[in-house]
């Protein structure tokens, strides 16, 4: 068995197939990385779209607050940005 093992580790450094394999593991999770990155900004940003249009229809910043999850002074904030 430890001859196979050190056979498979020969070979693989002979052909990089290691440094392949770290180069494809890395650039996965970078990839990772990136696409939950963008998950949460479209999460933030459809949050405070419905903060936005709650009010908009003059829903109460407490009641907003415990539904989005954003502290008052956020929501505040929104108030001056145009949609």
């Amino acid at each position: 068995m430890d001859e196979a093992i050190d056979e498979i580790r020969r070979i693989c450094r002979e052909h990089n197939i290691i440094g392949v394999y770290n180069a494809e593991k890395v650039a996965n999770k970078v990839m990772n990385n990136r696409l939950d990155y963008a998950k949460q900004q479209g999460r933030e940003e459809g949050i405070e779209k419905i903060a936005k249009n709650m009010l908009n229809e003059q829903a109460n910043i407490s009641f907003i607050s415990k539904v989005t999850g954003l502290t008052k002074e956020q929501i505040e904030e929104l108030k001056y940005i145009e949609s």
